[in-house]
């Protein structure tokens, strides 16, 4: 079974006028990142399912992949990280909370960000997500152990996703610890693509890392982070 994970491409985080938007669009070089996608895309057969976060950026990411021949499915819970709100504020301002942020303590990362969604909670829901849609499709992980039944190992769901939900995916399949960060730990480009497999160990199945960030569809100068 292969899961395929597609971060979405460049957003415009910021407006003409220099402010701060909380679930933006594509970015002109976002909509051409996301134009590459089909035809890398077009090589997945027997995809079972495909995915999507229920954001605008995502969204617009999935809609240039033609060649599965359906519409995405919009999976709320693989949102990304809930921030606070910052919408309308100057981007310098957001900035500064994201820089004075990324030095804080452990304990303030574990916590998430002040007034956003905790990180416990983030993961949580992303988790229960994942095993929801994996299940839709008859792949089920037993209990107490790193094994997996999965009902038909010939057939692939693909993902529209971000950096932080992606990498909270790839931590839960491969059976690492969690941190705080996943969208660090894993990270990955705009439009760029993330292959994890099954293979048969034991009586069961487990879950490896085949291609990470992925991006030779994208030209040099159109590869952004």
């Amino acid at each position: 079974m292969d899961i395929i994970l597609i971060r979405h491409a460049q957003p415009a985080w910021i407006d003409t006028t220099g402010l701060a938007r909380d679930n933006p669009g594509l970015t002109e070089l976002g909509h051409a990142q996301a134009a590459t996608l089909d035809g890398v895309c077009a090589r997945y057969r027997d995809v079972r399912d495909f995915w999507v976060s229920p954001t605008v950026r995502t969204r617009e990411t999935a809609s240039y992949i033609k060649c599965f021949e359906r519409e995405p499915r919009v999976v709320d819970n693989f949102e990304e990280y809930r921030t606070p709100r910052w919408e309308g504020l100057p981007a310098p301002e957001v900035v500064k909370k994201m820089t004075g942020a990324r030095y804080s303590s452990l304990d303030d990362w574990n916590e998430g960000l002040h007034g956003a969604e905790r990180i416990d909670d983030f993961r949580h829901r992303v988790c229960e997500a994942l095993y929801q849609q994996l299940e839709r499709v008859g792949a089920r992980k037993r209990d107490g152990g790193p094994l997996w039944d999965i009902e038909e190992a010939e057939q692939r769901v693909v993902m529209v996703g971000h950096a932080g939900t992606n990498g909270v995916i790839i931590a839960e399949l491969l059976g690492v610890d969690h941190v705080p960060w996943p969208w660090e730990r894993f990270a990955s480009a705009h439009a760029a693509i993330t292959r994890i497999a099954s293979c048969e160990i034991s009586d069961g199945h487990v879950f490896t890392l085949r291609g990470f960030n992925r991006m030779e569809h994208l030209p040099l100068r159109s590869r952004t982070r």
